[in-house]
């Protein structure tokens, strides 16, 4: 075969393998594209969605009411001895031998008394206590007026002093003045340094009348006691006007 068929042959299968590595090698430095990506499609609220409300808590079971007096839920003002007789008589039932003292005061938190009322009743008797050791007879006063009321009677000092220094919208009646002792009056007896006053829930006769009070014979005790105008010791009592 003549050398130049031989040359011609060998150039165009050495140019053919040079044009195939070249395809080659291009692919192979070509960058594979990137995977697209879909997210999902969101679609935001239309309204707030409405909380759940969380389950009503347990109700407490209702305290039952000490019978013998009057209903706990009367509101001060009312007037009624009543409501002082059934301060004594949740006393007597919650405080052992109706006796408050500083060892016992959370017999008091068990009294059931008016909202309006509870905190400023409480805290009286147990000031009380606290202060002397035992509940006192302005101590109790102070709660009964506060029962009543809405608010405790102010001035005075020692029982004694109530008759002097008097309260805001109280008057004192001698108790030889001819005027009649009457419910809701506040009698004040001289006995000893202090004297002693008390709340009047009933006047039985011309002479005799009964008394809420405290501390008076037994240190602390609350109780219902009948008692004489023509006692020595007691010199009159102050009255609401």
């Amino acid at each position: 075969m003549p050398k130049r068929v031989l040359l011609f042959i060998f150039l165009l299968v050495s140019t053919l393998l040079i044009s195939h590595h070249s395809i080659r090698f291009v692919n192979a430095l070509s960058p594979t594209p990137p995977k697209t990506i879909k997210f999902g499609s969101f679609t935001p609220p239309s309204k707030t969605p409405t909380p759940t409300r969380p389950p009503p808590s347990p109700t407490s079971p209702s305290v039952p009411t000490p019978t013998g007096g009057a209903d706990p839920t009367d509101e001060p003002g009312s007037g009624k001895v009543m409501e002082i007789i059934d301060l004594v008589n949740q006393i007597r039932n919650y405080c052992p031998n109706g006796i408050v003292t500083i060892d016992n005061l959370s017999c008091v938190n068990n009294l059931v008394l008016p909202k309006s009322v509870d905190t400023v009743v409480k805290s009286e008797l147990k000031f009380s206590a606290i202060w002397n050791t035992y509940l006192q007879c302005v101590g109790f006063v102070r709660a009964a007026t506060a029962r009543v009321d809405g608010s405790p009677v102010n001035n005075g000092g020692d029982a004694i002093d109530f008759a002097t220094n008097l309260p805001t919208g109280y008057i004192f009646i001698d108790k030889n003045s001819g005027v009649k002792i009457r419910k809701q009056d506040l009698p004040i007896w001289d006995y000893d340094t202090y004297g002693h006053i008390a709340y009047v829930v009933e006047v039985q006769s011309g002479n005799v009348f009964q008394v809420a009070e405290a501390n008076l014979g037994i240190s602390g005790r609350v109780r219902l006691n009948n008692t004489t105008i023509d006692n020595p010791n007691l010199i009159g009592w102050i009255r609401k006007v």
